[in-house]
């Protein structure tokens, strides 16, 4: 076996001495011969000119060394929060994680969450607690407070053994002492703790010879498989398994160029093995967060960003060509031009400041922003129909739609046929702006009633007749303009607990409180002032921490509509009246006439199929608030106890939902060891295997879904396969977008659990009430399922198809 590299990813607070350390570690190591300072900016991995002038980290850098015959890779991460993207696609590619505290200072939510993060995704972590020359505080002391706010598990570096000792009394030999080290660490069982000085370089050798112990195992597979955790000039890959060699084609795309990084210095090779880094050049228009070859992509979450809009002298479309580049460098920016604007995600005022200097150092373009802009959202309040009618010369569609709220957006057929599905498709892909400031619709349910077509009908037809129905049903409607609110977690001591309650009250914050933190409802574009207060008052004593992003009703609709001054009546894009042929000549309709022209007749529809919802205003108690607000967002509990009326004795019997599991097929792939990647087909029977077998120890349904983007399949498929349903998404849909969809459709007849890693997609079904399990916990309950021999016995099993027709004939 070759000798594989340890990559061992740094972690800390802003000033808390990461790249100091790093610093230390390559001199130690004599991979440099001059120990940097990040002060006197000659630090080796600082050499970005924004970093060097602020005095931080901005993005991730490399450097290598050797210790004791083995190759390590140092990666240094951004300590800001405004550059938390950065630090999280940084973990994906790491072995092992060094955790810095400053020993001076309590430590920070900041760490605490960072700790929780690397936890979470099985990454071991070292702590190093650094800046003990110039502390007034005692290793115990210290000590105390990281078992109170990281772990019980934290202990001196020279005690780890003994506790392995006796977790380990009937494993425990020479010969395995290093492995188990690391499973330690990986368990939890033990989270190690270095004290020292990285600028005196005091007790480096302990942080160093504790890392030489640990074994990390060796995935031993000869299937190529790489990730792409990061990209400018190069395409950034770390290679999981296998080989990558220079000139390998991808989709058409080759690579030409391939080199190693060492801090600024690169040096070409011919090919990269596993466990290694690697930087090339030929692979256009990939994005961060891809893993080759299967091209698939997983989606990052960064929080608390907000819009601007980007001011330049240039013109837009210019400007845009330009920097949407930037798009695959930094996906959580999300630049887009919109009409004649350009919009940018930024994560505060440090990370606005880098992207406004990165865009005039690379693009030679000075760009200012605008004030947040906030992204709205429209629905309605009762139940409409409405006809729309398309008819220039040559040209027939005539279509019936039917709309009313919904918890969720859907579109559905009341029958099954190709004109109703062509419209259904089309308003599942493009989702429909409102008639308020030209927002997209949400919560709401569009339902194709009827259509009709003649000789004349062509292509685009039914849709252009069905765009005119819709709004014409949204004239009918009453609209209501939804805003974007931030669900909030926030932890305290209890110390802060009421000052915190008597800030989020004095602020007239809607909040509630659960057992051990605080969840707080911000307007987000209050957002950034409401995190100000926090830390005007407490520093970083809170740890705060977005939950999710909800839309609610504005408090000032009419305000907001004012300022957008939307004239829906005369937006050509979107046009609410329809088009006739009268007496040989088109003629445009207003939207209330329609009905007089229109050849299918509306009252046939609202009589049958429709009936108005009407809601009478009236003042809701501070109670039914709190009620509404505590069945919304308090944590629903797995089963409810329901009374048995024919007992008189009061007993009660419990209502347990089925269990139904959504299944993200290509996630749970990336997440298996040693699968051919190659070979889709075969990684994907290897996936429908490993569930199938789950199933078999459940009393419960699973449904695996797989992307339509690597389906052979031209249409989508829904089958079912031994013991589970397997699904191949539409063209255009993704299996996050399909899961969440069907779990909140699911969640009032099921205890849905849905097994994926996507951050993104964790997120969007924390509104639905369905249990998360990332892909890494499904597959070790399935290897602890099968350990344990946990099959179920004499329960009903989905007989496949042959054998259901045999059971008929006998």
């Amino acid at each position: 076996m070759f000798n594989m590299n340890t990559i061992i990813g740094l972690f800390a607070h802003v000033d808390a001495g990461k790249t100091t350390l790093a610093e230390a570690i390559l001199f130690k190591t004599d991979a440099i011969k001059q120990f940097g300072r990040v002060d006197k900016k000659d630090s080796f991995l600082d050499y970005d000119s924004f970093e060097r002038k602020k005095g931080i980290t901005v993005l991730s850098k490399q450097a290598r060394y050797s210790y004791k015959d083995k190759n390590y890779i140092l990666v240094d991460t951004p300590g800001h929060l405004d550059f938390l993207s950065e630090v999280n696609r940084s973990s994906k590619i790491v072995d092992l994680a060094v955790l810095i505290i400053d020993s001076r200072n309590d430590i920070p939510q900041d760490v605490i969450k960072k700790y929780n993060y690397l936890r979470n995704e099985d990454i071991p972590i070292i702590i190093f607690v650094n800046k003990m020359d110039i502390s007034f505080n005692d290793e115990n002391s210290i000590l105390n407070e990281l078992r109170n706010k990281l772990s019980s598990t934290c202990l001196k570096h020279e005690e780890t053994e003994e506790i392995i000792s006796i977790n380990y009394e009937d494993e425990l030999n020479e010969s395995n002492i290093n492995s188990l080290i690391y499973e330690s660490i990986k368990e939890g069982i033990i989270c190690p703790v270095v004290f020292g000085s990285a600028l005196k370089q005091e007790d480096i050798l302990d942080l160093l010879n504790y890392i030489d112990k640990i074994e990390i195992p060796f995935l031993n597979s000869n299937h190529l498989k790489a990730y792409v955790y990061k990209v400018d000039e190069y395409t950034h890959l770390k290679v999981i398994s296998g080989t990558l060699e220079n000139k390998t084609v991808f989709n058409d795309e080759r690579i030409n160029e391939m080199y190693i990084l060492n801090g600024e210095n690169k040096t070409a090779v011919q090919s990269v093995k596993a466990r290694d880094l690697c930087a090339v050049k030929g692979l256009k228009n990939i994005k961060v967060g891809t893993y080759l070859p299967s091209f698939f992509s997983e989606n990052d979450i960064a929080t608390q960003s907000l819009r601007y809009r980007l001011i330049s002298d240039l013109d837009n479309k210019l400007v845009f060509d330009k920097i949407s580049e930037l798009n695959n460098e930094f996906p959580e920016l999300d630049i887009q031009i919109e009409g004649k604007y350009i919009f940018i995600n930024t994560f505060g005022e440090l990370h606005k400041d880098y992207i406004k200097q990165l865009i005039l150092d690379r693009y030679q373009i000075e760009i200012n922003y605008s004030d947040p802009v906030i992204i709205y959202k429209e629905t309605i309040t009762k139940e409409t129909v409405a006809i729309g009618h398309y008819e220039p010369l040559g040209h027939y569609g005539e279509v019936v739609l039917k709309i009313k709220p919904n918890k969720i957006y859907k579109v559905k057929c009341n029958e099954d046929s190709t004109n109703k599905n062509t419209i259904k498709s089309y308003f599942e892909n493009y989702i429909p702006r409102g008639i308020l400031n030209n927002s997209r619709l949400d919560n709401i349910e569009i339902e194709i009633l009827d259509l009709k077509t003649s000789k004349h009908t062509q292509g685009q037809d039914l849709i252009e007749a069905s765009k005119r129905a819709l709004r014409n049903a949204l004239i009918l409607n009453e609209s209501i303009l939804l805003e974007p609110y931030y669900l909030t977690s926030i932890s305290s001591s209890k110390e802060n607990e009421a000052k915190l309650i008597s800030l989020l009250s004095s602020n007239n914050y809607s909040f509630t409180i659960l057992d051990n933190s605080i969840l707080a409802r911000i307007r987000k574009k209050e957002y950034n002032d409401f995190i100000l207060k926090l830390h005007h008052n407490f520093k970083d004593e809170l740890n705060i921490q977005i939950e999710n992003e909800i839309y609610e009703e504005s408090n000032n609709q009419n305000e907001i509509v004012n300022i957008y001054n939307y004239d829906y009546l005369n937006d050509m894009k979107n046009p609410c009246g329809s088009v006739f042929f009268i007496n040989g000549q088109r003629k445009y309709i207003e939207p209330e006439r329609v009905n007089e022209y229109s050849d299918l007749d509306i009252n046939n529809y609202i009589e049958k199929d429709s009936k108005t919802i009407t809601y009478n205003k009236q003042k809701i108690s501070d109670d039914e608030l709190k009620r509404v607000w505590n069945q919304l967002y308090k944590e629903k509990p797995r089963y409810k106890e329901t009374k048995n009326e024919d007992d008189d004795n009061k007993n009660y019997k419990v209502n347990i939902k089925p269990i139904i599991y959504l299944i993200d097929g290509y996630n749970l792939m990336h997440a298996m060891d040693d699968i051919p990647l190659d070979d889709l087909m075969s990684a994907r029977e290897k996936v429908i295997d490993l569930v199938c077998d789950y199933a078999g120890y459940i009393d419960g349904e699973c449904i695996l879904v797989f992307d339509a983007y690597k389906n052979e399949y031209s249409k989508p498929s829904v089958h079912k396969e031994r013991n589970i349903t397997i699904v191949y998404t539409k063209r255009k849909q993704t299996a996050d977008m399909y899961i969440e969809k069907m779990s909140g459709e699911l969640e009032d007849d099921y205890n849905v659990n849905v097994v994926t890693s996507d951050a993104l997609e964790q997120l969007m079904i924390f509104s639905h009430h369905a249990y998360r399990l990332s892909s890494r916990e499904f597959i070790k309950r399935h290897e602890n399922f099968k350990k344990n021999h946990l099959a179920k016995q004499d329960r009903y099993i989905n007989r496949p198809l042959e054998d259901l027709k045999k059971l008929l004939e006998d």
